[in-house]
């Protein structure tokens, strides 16, 4: 729309008279627009009015309660309704926890549970509108006593909690330090003993919930009820009365329009008419420079404006931030997949310097300690033992999975790792292969782990000195390794994105040249296949990377 002042500019350059007519017509026109907006104020004013009368007469044969008063109570009302919408879910929880047990069906049991709730908030919303009706003059005592009896359960379900806790920081503090046997036995315990405890907590809670929600409902409900219809006739006769305000204040502005009119209308004449005047005495001035310099040359120089881009800020804050967050957040580690190969040949039935025990028992028992400490809940574990022929006939020790429950203080897990601890107790293993076929076996281990997803880890546990037809690296003094990989090309399968891990690389009856020829052959193997060789060692302690 065109503003008086952009009127005044434009009816400059059509000559005074013109200009002169410009301005009268546009004075009748804000005149009868005047006029025809005073008539439809006073036209609302008057049916306010009248509404504003019927609004008040409605709240004076209703008590004429005031709006401080009003605010007060719904003020409670509002606290009454946080404490309920606390304590329906809460009973509404252990109402299902109750209904379920009785094999209803879980949308049977949810109906009866939003019924106990509601009867249960009934009932105590009757007992109080009972009490309060026939003892009157007893009114704040029953609330007192209600209040109190909410209280009670409040401490005992207090008392309840602290005792569990309590029992529960004993057990925490004994599972730190304990083994998978007396984890377990310190659970069982722990659940055995806070049963009756556990119960008491239920009912303390079920009780608190009962009364204080009862109350609550009690009080919301009364209050809502009573105090609210005075809220919405308070809203409306403050919106009549602001409509009122805003029609008067209407018809006053009105009365000063023409003035203003004019007012900035000869503003914007007399501006155009300065303007102009600017501009001609510029152009005169720029044909006298022209003159003067008739080559064209321009003397003064050019001013550069930079641009900045504040706006830009945020956008590049947030990128940066996306950025950080991307490249910096950690991911927490899911479900893996293990595969142990076992070497049982009989190169591995050698004894250490004490003649205690020989470096295949130090395999089994590496395992062992596997189980004990490194498997996580959801895990999958699978022993394969490297015989003569590894791949042709599969010797599979333990194939499991550990449930990915934890429990509250690793019960699970740890009945989980005992359950597999038996399983490979019972298999009396001993070093009794002809011949060592790892190259067999890591075939099989290929195919194993094309059919799984997520993280894949490949241990292996053996001397590592493949003895077979197709290669035989323990008898050579030295490994030709270049050599030897080229002729076991064929052989080589894919392994991509498999972890590897050799433990108890022993150096038993060879000499530390064979020994760093043996590794450096088995890293090329590694790397052809596509995997990553995490440690190539003479230890037995698995290390996560």
């Amino acid at each position: 729309m065109t503003t008086a002042e952009d009127l005044g500019r434009m009816s400059y350059h059509s000559g005074s008279e013109k200009c002169q007519q410009i301005r009268e017509l546009h004075i009748r026109q804000i005149e009868a627009d005047m006029n025809s907006r005073r008539e439809m104020c006073e036209l609302k004013i008057k049916l306010a009015s009248s509404e504003e009368k019927r609004v008040t007469g409605e709240l004076a044969s209703r008590g004429n309660i005031s709006q401080e008063v009003m605010r007060e109570n719904i003020w409670r009302a509002g606290w009454a309704i946080l404490l309920l919408s606390l304590c329906v879910p809460g009973e509404f929880v252990f109402a299902v926890w109750t209904v379920i047990c009785f094999g209803l069906g879980r949308v049977e049991s949810i109906l009866v549970a939003v019924a106990i709730v509601i009867l249960s908030l009934e009932c105590v919303d009757f007992c109080l509108e009972s009490l309060r009706k026939h003892y009157r003059s007893f009114d704040n005592q029953i609330l007192m006593v209600f209040a109190c009896m909410g209280f009670l359960t409040t401490f005992l379900l207090i008392f309840f909690a602290a005792e569990i806790r309590q029992s529960l920081q004993a057990m925490y503090h004994a599972v730190s330090s304990e083994s998978l046997e007396q984890t377990v036995q310190k659970a069982d315990q722990f659940f055995s003993h806070n049963a009756k405890p556990f119960i008491l907590l239920m009912v303390s809670l079920t009780t608190t919930f009962t009364i204080i929600g009862g109350m609550s409902y009690h009080i919301a409900k009364n209050r809502v009820l009573v105090y609210l219809p005075f809220r919405l006739l308070h809203n409306r006769l403050n919106r009549i009365r602001n409509d009122l305000q805003e029609a008067a204040e209407e018809i006053t502005e009105q009365g000063s329009r023409v003035a203003r009119f004019l007012a900035e209308f000869e503003t914007g004449v007399a501006k155009e008419e300065q303007e102009t005047r600017e501009r001609q005495a510029k152009e005169r001035d720029a044909k006298e420079r022209q003159n003067q310099n008739p080559v064209g040359i321009n003397m003064e120089p050019a001013n550069r404006v930079q641009h900045a881009y504040p706006q830009l800020i945020p956008v590049i804050l947030i990128f940066l931030a996306l950025i950080l967050f991307l490249v910096l957040r950690g991911e927490a580690r899911g479900s893996d997949t293990y595969i142990i190969l076992l070497d049982t040949s009989r190169s591995g039935d050698v004894n250490d310097y004490t003649a205690k025990e020989t470096e295949f028992m130090k395999n089994v028992n590496a395992i062992e300690y596997f189980i004990k400490n490194d498997l996580s809940p959801g895990d999958e574990l699978k022993v394969v033992a490297i015989t003569e022929c590894s791949f042709s006939r599969p010797y599979i020790l333990l194939d499991d999975r550990i449930s990915a429950k934890k429990g509250a203080f690793g019960e699970v897990l740890s009945r989980e790792k005992l359950r597999i601890l038996k399983q490979w107790e019972k298999l009396d293993l001993k070093a009794t292969a002809k011949a060592t076929d790892i190259l067999g076996a890591v075939t099989l281990v290929a195919i194993l782990f094309s059919q799984k997803a997520g993280k894949k880890h490949l241990i292996i546990l053996s001397d590592m000195r493949q003895c077979t037809g197709e290669l035989n690296l323990e008898t050579p003094k030295q490994i030709d390794f270049p050599n030897t990989l080229a002729k076991i090309e064929t052989l080589i399968p894919k392994l991509e994105g498999v972890k590897v891990t050799c433990l108890g690389v022993h150096s038993a009856g060879k000499n530390p040249i064979y020994w760093l020829s043996l590794k450096q052959f088995w890293e090329g193997y590694f790397k052809n296949t596509g995997a990553k060789l995490i440690t190539f060692s003479m230890e037995r302690r698995y290390r996560h990377e």
